[in-house]
């Protein structure tokens, strides 16, 4: 078979814990896309089906979804590399000619080190794209990692992917060779808006945080700039957080910011709307914000930033060089951000 012939052939299989709406999804949602522009037959394995409308090429494996902290997924006759492998084969005919897999080292699931060995093993090129890292701040994720000698498997046809230019200095500074590990930053597409400013006067301002309420997202700091914010401003957090780990968290600064009469609104998608005779998408509240903010003390990518950006909205709230220093072109959007 002649090198342009193989190509034709190629097949990709993505793999991911869950197509749960997120940064990592929106990800396989754009390679997705790209594989299809290209002609590149693939699959998506996921532990859960999409959510919302779309036409995913997805084969659910739920042994792949998180592990819940009472019952971690059990070791056995049936390794989970071997459930991906049928799976795969099922959708596409064979086994694909490249794994790519989304956050593997994360330890969101306690059979993924074993997965990551199993498919190395096989010596297909294997893709393993970094998003986070459980040794960033994760500690209870990295404690059922840490005895895993083979996590971060090197060999020739294994390629490491990083979204940020500081995840990827610390691969190459811990020994990842820099012809195995390159810099993937994420396809960044403003997000669909609908609605219209209609604020009661010059001194109005909606400025929306885009994201749900998990713990590293500094919900203090967001309810202290509603408190200190002047003129007739409201605050609103899109979503509330889906781990039950983070929920006490979260309705503790619900219950602060209602006690304290701090112009916030908790968790306002599909609950609230923005103003009378609107309705309370996702959509409607970008379009009739004013502002959007950023009070997280870490991210991977920092999306937000630059989905201000896209959108020629004001950002407000904490800068996080570490991140911001990829995004060139972006200054007149990260100028109000303070340290």
């Amino acid at each position: 078979m002649n090198s342009r012939a193989r190509f034709s052939v190629m097949s990709v299989a993505l793999v991911h814990y869950h197509l749960r709406p997120g940064g990592v999804t929106r990800v396989i949602e754009r390679q997705s896309e790209a594989l299809t522009s290209a002609g590149i037959v693939h699959v998506i394995l996921s532990g859960t089906r999409q959510d919302g409308s779309g036409k995913l090429p997805v084969q659910v494996v739920p042994a792949l979804d998180y592990d819940s902290p009472q019952e971690p997924h059990e070791t056995g006759e049936n390794p989970l590399h071997e459930q991906l492998v049928r799976a795969a084969a099922v959708a596409l005919g064979t086994e694909p000619d490249c794994w790519h897999l989304h956050n593997p080292t994360l330890g969101k699931n306690s059979q993924f080190p074993d997965l990551i060995a199993g498919l190395a093993a096989r010596q297909t090129p294997l893709i393993l794209q970094l998003h986070d890292f459980a040794e960033d701040g994760r500690p209870e994720n990295y404690r059922g990692l840490r005895l895993h000698e083979k996590l971060y498997p090197l060999a020739p046809q294994i390629r490491y992917l990083t979204i940020n230019s500081r995840d990827l200095f610390l691969l190459r500074s811990a020994g990842v060779p820099p012809l195995q590990s390159s810099l993937l930053p994420n396809a960044v597409i403003a997000p669909p808006t609908s609605g219209s400013e209609t604020h009661s006067g010059p001194d109005s301002a909606l400025a929306l945080y885009p994201v749900r309420g998990i713990r590293r997202k500094n919900l203090g700091e967001f309810c202290l700039l509603s408190g200190v914010a002047t003129g007739d401003a409201s605050f609103a957090l899109a979503l509330p957080p889906q781990n039950t780990r983070w929920t006490s968290i979260y309705e503790r600064w619900a219950d602060t910011a209602r006690k304290l009469g701090l112009p916030v609104r908790m968790g306002v998608i599909g609950r609230l709307s923005p103003h009378s005779g609107t309705d309370c998408s996702f959509p409607n509240w970008l379009g009739c914000s004013t502002h959007l903010i950023t009070t997280s003390i870490a991210e991977g990518f920092g999306l937000t930033f630059l989905e201000a950006a896209a959108l020629e909205k004001p950002l407000l709230g904490r800068d996080l060089p570490e991140i911001t220093s990829d995004f060139k072109g972006c200054d007149s959007t990260l100028r109000l951000l303070y340290n």
